[in-house]
């Protein structure tokens, strides 16, 4: 995208910022300048010096710089930073100057035609330098905080071997914490000049200077140490390229957009960029700000072909639980009413009297901790009259009530006893509560339990059906938890895969063992390669089988339990199967079976109709061949 759309874009979203006749001049220069659109700012940064770029003129500058947008919160890493070090005081203080990296000057170099070198020399800098601040925490944890285009606050840094320190003798220990000052830096500055940079009017320098003004700790040396007077500088290129200053900011600001957005450095998806305007439409419905939401799973990564499903995450700030709950509401009955768009399973919250097997029961040195069998079927025999179980199911949960479990039958049971977990429809969500026999449960009451929210939804996106589950993690306006599901990733992955293992469901076993790596991954515990050995495996001709067994699962729901589904498009990813299922050439399993599963596949389109079960043996056949080819898999890799 040029850099004139890339105005246009923005001048467009924040028309309202500005003077009607400054939106109308700069929409009519940047239209009738075709030397300027033919200038892409991604693909060469150079070409941001010709003559075209240099005809802009300070009034053009100014009614540009209103419209650039600018941060105005913590990025992620600084806000993991504060959130865990932030209440820590502060030990120690130094202040640390390094040269700037000579790619930023020649950036600027270049943009001026050569102006910005020769002006260094004019005005005698052999170096122009970037500053930050390093503080000890207790425990010897060194954190460091700078301004680049964003605020930095993080204990991952390395010094550059020119990089020069000068400690703050004047600080007394423990007078402050990190937080604290942080926050009186903010008030200082007000929040523009704080989370905006500038490289020439509110940069690194400004931002540590700052820093000791605020708190009151600064000295003459350090101002000396610290400051480079560039006021001459900046006032000469201003006045022969108005230009420069105004688009390092633009490229500045866009660059830390642009970054973000595309996930640069990453292996993963970046939301939206990465995402069709159908999911984004789908998750914006979900989301209460679609903004922090966060995709996770296979689905957010790049290396995986084939995902299956959306899993989302988003943290919620609850500042009225009555309005929230209203505006959840109208979220769900928003869904309901959206075309191609169905709600699925909606999980809110626990009620702990309903539980059959104690929470807290744990397997130790073989040996099964905080059972009683007793206890657990007198808890199921009030929960049949109290839930109006019937005979059948009451019978199977009896059968399931092992007296002395092993840990896979223990494993077993907890998947399987999950009575304690609400599950919602629509008409309690808009009545506001639950009522299961003579015990009534409300919304808000669910919401505050220490249980899962979640929310499932089938969606049409990528030209076919696909599941988003969201989980919601709700906290007040102090961020402490309203609804405390707590998990052990590790040993919740474990239980997965040991029941998935159990019921012979070996490709979910093998995504667990994947999840399960890389969470480890994170801490090092795993080679990268054992991760690249299962992404090749879910990439294979595997992938496709699963795939096209996933999206008969989500068919099959739709076809189910829904009254009014648009048959076309289902039988369009129906017919898509086909398509898809012709690139698996090598699984001799499945090309025994292919001409079976095309006859099949063929009938549904000719008939259309759904309701045969032709679909069900399709997928029967698919799953049969995929779990022995992941169990194959497992006996040689795992």
């Amino acid at each position: 995208m040029s850099q004139e759309k890339e105005l246009l874009i923005f001048l467009d979203k924040n028309k309202h910022n500005l003077k009607q006749e400054d939106y109308k001049h700069l929409l009519n220069y940047l239209e009738k300048d075709e030397k300027l659109r033919g200038s892409g700012l991604w693909k060469n940064i150079k070409k941001l010096s010709n003559k075209a770029i240099s005809k802009i003129s300070r009034k053009e500058k100014k009614i540009i710089e209103k419209v650039i947008p600018y941060r105005n919160s913590y990025n992620r890493t600084s806000r993991k930073t504060l959130d865990r070090f932030g209440n820590s005081k502060i030990f120690e203080m130094a202040i640390v100057r390094t040269p700037v990296n000579k790619v930023l000057i020649n950036i600027l170099n270049t943009m001026s035609l050569g102006l910005f070198r020769k002006m260094m020399k004019v005005h005698g800098y052999d170096y122009m330098f970037h500053l930050s601040l390093i503080v000890t925490l207790p425990s010897n944890v060194k954190i460091i905080i700078e301004k680049n285009a964003e605020i930095n606050i993080t204990k991952n840094f390395q010094l550059g071997e020119l990089s020069e320190i000068m400690d703050i003798g004047t600080y007394n220990k423990n007078m402050i914490s990190l937080n604290e000052l942080m926050n009186k830096t903010k008030t200082f500055m007000g929040n523009k000049l704080f989370y905006d940079y500038d490289a020439f009017e509110n940069n690194c320098q400004n931002f540590i200077l700052s820093i000791l003004e605020a708190n009151k700790i600064n000295q003459p040396e350090y101002t000396k140490f610290i400051y480079q007077d560039i006021d001459l500088l900046y006032t000469e290129l201003e006045n022969k390229a108005a230009y420069v200053s105004t688009f390092s900011k633009f490229s500045t600001r866009m660059g830390v957009l642009f970054n973000r957005l595309t996930g640069k450095g990453t292996a993963t998806k970046s939301y939206p960029l990465n995402y069709g305007i159908d999911t984004e439409r789908i998750i914006e419905l979900m989301a209460f700000d679609d903004e922090k939401v966060h995709i996770v799973g296979t689905t957010a990564l790049k290396s995986i072909l084939y995902p299956g499903d959306f899993d989302l995450f988003e943290t919620v700030k609850i500042i009225n639980m009555n309005e929230f709950i209203e505006n959840f509401k109208e979220k769900v009955n928003t869904i309901q009413v959206t075309k191609n768009l169905y709600l699925g399973d909606i999980k809110i919250g626990e009620f702990p009297a309903f539980e059959v097997i104690n929470k807290k029961t744990y397997f130790k040195d073989n040996k099964l901790i905080g059972y009683d069998f007793n206890e657990s079927k007198e808890t199921l025999k009030i929960l049949k009259d109290i839930m109006s179980l019937d005979d059948e199911t009451y019978k199977k949960a009896l059968s399931m009530l092992y007296k002395n479990p092993d840990e896979l039958e223990f494993n077993k049971m907890k998947h399987f006893f999950k009575f304690h977990i609400l599950r919602w429809n629509i008409d309690e969500i808009n009545k506001g509560y639950k009522q299961i026999g003579k015990v009534k449960i409300t919304l808000e009451e669910a919401l505050k339990s220490n249980g899962l929210f979640k929310m499932d939804t089938i969606g049409f996106t990528r030209d076919k059906f696909m599941e988003f589950s969201i989980i919601y993690d709700l906290r007040d306006k102090n961020n402490k938890r309203i609804n405390n599901y707590v998990v052990n990733i590790s040993n919740s992955l474990e239980e997965d895969i040991k029941n998935y293992m159990l019921n012979e469901n070996y490709y979910k076993a093998l995504k667990r063992y994947f999840s399960k790596l890389k969470y480890e991954f994170k801490r090092k515990n795993v080679k990268k390669e054992d991760l690249e050995d299962l992404v090749n495996f879910f990439n294979s001709e595997v992938g496709i089988l699963n795939g096209v067994k996933n999206d008969i699962e989500t068919l099959n729901y739709i076809i189910n339990d829904e009254e009014n589904y648009d048959l076309e498009k289902i039988l369009n990813t129906v017919n898509s199967f086909i398509y898809r299922l012709s690139n698996v050439y090598t699984i001799e399993e499945y090309l025994k079976k292919e001409k079976k599963i095309n006859k099949l596949l063929r009938d549904i389109l000719q008939n259309q109709n759904l309701n045969e079960g032709k679909l069900d043996k399709i997928k029967d056949e698919l799953n049969k061949i995929i779990n022995l080819k992941a169990l194959e898999y497992i006996k040689n890799n795992v």
